[in-house]
């Protein structure tokens, strides 16, 4: 891309009943060093205040009774007009130079795709959030809670694949990489993203990660055994590798653990659904 040239960027967001969130998060996207040139909210039916709020900040808002993320981002990108668009999910909360740190990156290269950032727990007063920052704060991701992608690409492998539930936004990275495009990491590009709080919920969680992790694999021709055989070794994960991670926090190797069974319990489930790839 020409560094000279103004490059415009839209920023989409899905909502479902995300009131007590939304405000909050199109606050701090009017105030961001790099403004962007239009906000989508693709929202999928809510029934409480979400759309009213929306209008307060003159976004661009279509409602679709969508209830599977992929397609709902997939209606985003389609009505964007940016080169640029910005995922973000509608519980995060940006840093002020968050869009200024994702775009300036595409500057690096023609065969640069998308750029993500950072994600830290905006609940960190919280166990659960507080546990998954010391874990994954500062590992590159493709999560559509902080990422950036040209629109052009996304068109060129036809978007998000609408027939996952989850693990969409991984299966679109593959299908990026694998047309030889780079999707770089930019770890001053920061959200804060509100993390599951309740044990039950966050394991429920990890479980459907599990179950479209393996779905995902399968239909895109990569190995999840690995997945599979996760269940039978746990014991051995938690003495050998778990546990190291007690110096981080004493009560970090059973939430692993923990984790890694709803996980891995999942995985199984996803191996025996039947989808059409």
């Amino acid at each position: 891309m020409d560094p000279e040239k103004r490059i415009r960027i839209s920023v989409v967001i899905i909502t479902y009943n995300s009131a007590n969130s939304l405000e909050p998060l199109l606050i701090s996207l009017r105030r961001q060093t790099l403004l962007p040139d239009e906000i989508i909210v693709v929202d999928g039916g809510s029934r409480d205040e979400t759309v009213k709020i929306a209008k307060k900040f003159d976004c661009k808002i279509h409602i679709e009774p969508v209830k599977i993320r992929a397609k709902a981002r997939n209606l985003g990108v389609q009505v964007a007009s940016g080169e640029i668009l910005a995922f973000i999910d509608s519980d995060c909360i940006p840093e002020r130079d968050w869009l200024e740190n994702l775009v300036r990156n595409f500057h690096r290269g023609e065969n640069i795709a998308g750029v993500s950032g950072k994600v830290l727990a905006l609940n960190k007063e919280k166990l659960i959030p507080r546990l998954l920052d010391l874990l994954s704060s500062g590992k590159p991701h493709y999560a559509t809670w902080n990422i950036a992608y040209k629109k052009k690409v996304l068109e060129e492998v036809n978007g998000f694949d609408d027939r996952l539930h989850a693990c969409e936004d991984q299966a679109l990275a593959w299908k990026i990489l694998r047309k030889g495009y780079k999707i770089l990491w930019a770890p001053n590009a920061i959200v804060y993203h509100r993390h599951r709080e309740s044990l039950v919920s966050f394991l429920k969680q990890q479980y459907e990660y599990g179950k479209w992790a393996v779905i995902t694999r399968r239909l895109y021709g990569i190995s999840y055994y690995k997945s599979l055989l996760l269940l039978f070794t746990l014991p051995l994960l938690f003495l050998f590798k778990y546990l190291r991670k007690i110096s981080l926090h004493p009560l970090l190797p059973f939430l692993l653990t923990l984790s890694a069974a709803s996980y891995s319990l999942g995985s199984w489930r996803g191996f025996l659904c039947k989808l059409e790839s």
